[in-house]
């Protein structure tokens, strides 16, 4: 068992459209793996094992509509990290995420704010290759757009994932909480020894 730490907690909020795929994510990621059964997350609290550290994560997922705004903007006091998400299906979640949701919490937050962006849904960019769906697959994500958006807004990371298959779903966590370690001097070396060798 991992020792615990009672002075760090580090809250995570999850930006994207609707229907994007953040909340299966979270959901997954929660319940080990079972994201696909829910529907609803808003927040929740986890103890998450990082090398021989335990970190507490404040979970938060911000709904993609307008008329949550002030709600957003509230949840993204005290945000330590970001996960910026888009459906690999989708395109023009991408283009939000450039020109909505990476603005928007640089602006409320900061420009030196970390995030990493996640690419859910992951699955589909398969199922839709092997099944000649064209039309579709035209509309699919490239990875070097999201290296580029990466590049240019400063990502501590990009990921694809899949939530229905469990797929890199804890290693988004896991970069995130390393994003915002980076900015703490004062935590760094206690929780990162031994994560990078």
């Amino acid at each position: 068992m991992a020792a615990r730490s009672p002075f760090a907690r580090c809250k995570i909020v999850v930006v994207g459209d609707q229907f994007c795929g953040k909340t299966l994510l979270l959901n997954s990621f929660v319940n080990k793996g079972k994201g696909h059964e829910f529907a609803i997350f808003e927040s929740c609290v986890v103890d998450f094992d990082l090398g021989s550290s335990t970190i507490t994560l404040s979970l938060h997922d911000i709904s993609g509509q307008e008329d949550y705004e002030s709600m957003r903007n509230l949840t993204y006091a005290d945000a330590d990290a970001f996960v910026v998400c888009y459906d690999v299906s989708k395109r023009e979640t991408l283009k939000n995420a450039e020109f909505k949701w990476l603005p928007e919490i640089r602006s409320k937050c900061g420009e030196d704010i970390p995030f990493i962006l996640v690419g859910c849904k992951a699955d589909l960019r398969q199922i839709l290759h092997n099944n000649d769906l064209h039309k579709k697959a035209l509309d699919l994500v490239s990875i070097k757009e999201v290296e580029r958006l990466a590049a240019r807004f400063g990502a501590y990371a990009f990921f694809e994932c899949s939530a229905k298959y469990g797929r890199n779903v804890r290693q988004v966590f896991e970069a995130s909480t390393k994003a915002w370690l980076d900015t703490r001097e004062d935590l760094y070396a206690y929780f990162t020894e031994g994560l990078y060798c």
